[in-house]
């Protein structure tokens, strides 16, 4: 009687555990599955926002040396008190050699992340630096750096706007009348 006895407690054992082991193996694959899934989006994630890191870096480096020479036409034409209708650049020698090379070597290692039109734009800008064209070209290659800036940021980082802010278009006259420069000139 004893021996009957045990035979259905150890079949009652067997069932249990049997089940404990296929509940505890469907939990872990499917846990498994959805970590596997979570981490793969988590890392496409990553890349993207790598991806639009090195853009906005690329870009912004461009905008900051086409402002840069800007921003030092616009200080001579005040200390001379002369107006221009369009937005000119000042720059010397060594200053166009040093934007040229910069913005050439981060292009060269980052030409999947450009628009093809600002990179045409670009290399006429930069070989057309003396010719009466490039008062128009420089310009339209800031236009389109901006635009292009801005449009990542509203689309990628537009919770963000405290920390990356657009960047500021310029008139579409091109530079502002230096007559209001001279009322906003950061040198009061």
């Amino acid at each position: 009687m004893s021996g009957e006895q045990a035979q259905p407690a150890i079949n009652w054992v067997q069932i249990i555990l049997s089940t404990v082991g296929i509940s505890a193996v469907v939990s872990g694959a499917v846990s498994a599955s959805l970590n596997y899934f979570l981490t793969m989006r988590q890392l496409g994630k990553q890349r993207k926002m790598g991806l639009i890191q090195e853009k906005l870096d690329l870009l912004s480096s461009m905008i900051y040396h086409l402002d840069k020479m800007k921003y030092k036409y616009d200080a001579i034409a005040f200390m001379h008190q002369q107006t221009t209708p369009q937005e000119r650049y000042a720059f010397n020698q060594d200053e166009w050699n040093e934007l040229v090379r910069d913005i050439d070597e981060k292009i060269k290692n980052r030409y999947y992340l450009l628009n093809r039109k600002v990179l045409e734009k670009w290399v006429w800008a930069k070989n057309l630096r003396t010719h009466p064209k490039s008062i128009e070209i420089m310009p339209e290659l800031r236009k389109m750096l901006v635009e292009e800036y801005n449009q990542i940021i509203d689309k990628h980082l537009n919770n963000l706007q405290d920390i990356v802010p657009k960047i500021t278009p310029d008139e579409e006259t091109g530079s502002r009348d230096k007559q209001t420069d001279a009322q906003e000139s950061p040198i009061k």
